[in-house]
């Protein structure tokens, strides 16, 4: 028997808690579920889940899938097109006699060079659509300072610190999105978790850290620091609400609930606006920046993760 809606959704609760730590979780509808923070701050927790297609989730979601089609159900148009019916024989681990023997569905992906296999980019565009859906919806939601969202992908993901990790639809769908934070987890392994905003930040920190150091005309590095170039050509190229807290002995950028890096304080005209030649050293350096990302994108996204299947006896 599946579990409800809300049981699971109260398991990927969980895992949101468990890696925030010491905040209690209590169900609601608009958001799912309420945060108590220890100093008694509350914040909005909603939850979902990212599947590569509507057949991809029914097949997850009805574990008679498959034996609903040796029952005379057929299957959909769409479901047809994405699916493939094959013989599933398993073998001792020497290869010997036929221990079992299945029919299974092979849900497939024709984007991918291996049609049974989905790319790094692939996986990060259901996350993106994942995101922009609960976007949408949260207009909707009881009010609260803050919100976080929990996504669960029944795709098996890596660490999620690569450039193919954050194809051009998934930085625009951060970029709209309302939550703080946006955890997405592995649905089958407590291991797989990742803060999205915080990934994100760390790969653009060293990224644009790099480029400034490298690329930034001498000329330019008189009146502002190195960190004002790094802070501001981070929010060229998306991140909202980057800052450099100078109350520390030393500066770290702040996104959302993320925060990487330090580097040494220093006193210049933070208030300031960039002159024109500043602001054209910016526009260089974000355009740079922005090409940089792409193309690395671009090369990496092709990466096969495992193989997307659903077996049925």
């Amino acid at each position: 028997m599946m579990p409800d809606k809300k049981t699971v959704e109260l398991a990927y609760a969980e895992r949101v808690r468990e890696a925030i730590g010491g905040i209690r979780v209590n169900p609601r509808e608009k958001p799912d579920f309420e945060l108590v923070m220890p100093d008694s701050r509350t914040w909005g927790l909603e939850v979902t889940e990212a599947f590569l297609s509507e057949t991809h989730a029914r097949s997850v979601k009805h574990r008679d899938f498959l034996r609903r089609t040796h029952h005379g159900r057929p299957l959909s148009k769409d479901d047809r097109k994405q699916t493939e019916e094959v013989e599933v024989v398993v073998t001792s681990p020497t290869g010997g006699l036929p221990m079992h023997q299945a029919r299974g569905l092979v849900t497939s992906n024709s984007a991918s060079a291996d049609p049974f296999q989905v790319t790094e980019s692939e996986h990060a565009l259901t996350i993106a659509r994942a995101i922009e859906k609960k976007t949408d919806k949260a207009p909707s939601y009881d009010h609260y300072p803050a919100y976080l969202l929990g996504v669960a992908t029944h795709l098996s993901f890596g660490p999620m610190t690569g450039a193919a990790s954050f194809p051009p639809a998934l930085r625009e769908a951060l970029a709209s999105s309302p939550f703080a934070e946006i955890y997405v987890m592995e649905h089958a392994r407590e291991s797989g978790f990742s803060p999205l905003r915080q990934r994100m930040l760390e790969l653009d920190y060293l990224n644009v850290r790099s480029l400034v150091q490298r690329d930034l005309p001498p000329r330019a590095r008189g009146r502002r620091p190195e960190w004002w170039w790094v802070e501001r050509v981070l929010e060229g190229i998306g991140h909202r609400g980057v800052h450099v807290d100078k109350s520390l002995r030393g500066a770290s950028v702040i996104v959302g609930e993320a925060s990487v890096g330090t580097a040494p304080r220093g006193e210049y005209l933070a208030s300031a606006p960039p002159s024109d030649r500043e602001q054209a050293v910016l526009n260089q350096l974000v355009e740079q920046a922005m090409e940089t990302m792409m193309w690395v994108a671009l090369r990496d996204g092709r990466r096969a993760l495992a193989p997307v299947s659903v077996l049925n006896e």
